[in-house]
Formats: C-alpha cells, sequence, structure tokens
C-alpha cells in the first residue's frame, strides 16, 4: 500500500521537513515500511534542483540517504524509489532549488504488513 508521505507545489523554494516516523513495528496490524518512490512534475527553469533524503534512528543524529539530482521536468516514467535495507525509523528532507523557477514533488511510503 502506498502512503502519501510529502508533498510540496512549489520547488523554486528551498525546504527542509522535521523528521517524519516511518516505523510502524509498535502498531497494531504490524506493517513495515519497504520503500520510498519520489515523483516530481512540471518542472521549470534551471533544472538544477536537489533533494536529500536523511535517515536516523533517534531522530537527532542524521546519516545522509541519498542526493537526488531534479534535473527533468518530469521523472512520472522513471520515479526514484529507495528500498529499506536496514531499520530506519525516522527520514526528513532536504531541496535547494538552485535556479529551478516552479514545480511538483510527491513522496510517497510503501508499506506491507
Amino acid at each position: 500500500m502506498l502512503m502519501k508521505l510529502y508533498e510540496n507545489t512549489d520547488l523554486s523554494q528551498n525546504f527542509e521537513t522535521n523528521w517524519l516516523l516511518v516505523d510502524f513495528s509498535g502498531r497494531k496490524p504490524n506493517v513495515k515500511a519497504r520503500s520510498l518512490s519520489v515523483l516530481w512534475e512540471n518542472v521549470e527553469g534551471e533544472m538544477k534542483g536537489q533533494l536529500e533524503l536523511f535517515a536516523s534512528s533517534d531522530g537527532k543524529m542524521q546519516s545522509i540517504g541519498a542526493a537526488i539530482p531534479i534535473s527533468t521536468n518530469s521523472n512520472t516514467q522513471d520515479a526514484s524509489v529507495f528500498l529499506f535495507v536496514t531499520s530506519v525509523r525516522y527520514i526528513k528532507f532536504r531541496y535547494s532549488s538552485n535556479g529551478t523557477t516552479s514545480g511538483k514533488i510527491e513522496i510517497f511510503l510503501e508499506i506491507q504488513p
């Protein structure tokens, strides 16, 4: 099942999210986060934007998980997908527009029982 984790409709502005909890192990029924899908569209401007994905086990110490260049108008036909190989409790995103003038990004979390 896909769950929308984050959406931003103005890629002309830099942003950084708060820590987002992706560990559902304590819930009933027990579900597990499997992957993240990152989609963008209608990107215009210099197309030098960058999205960084950070992971943490406690929401304080962070490690960079990926740096994704937003260098095309859309990736809806070739979405970026990141599989969780280790246990991650929290994730957050930081975006730098670097001359991008518009666009939309959506990030989905795949969860499975």
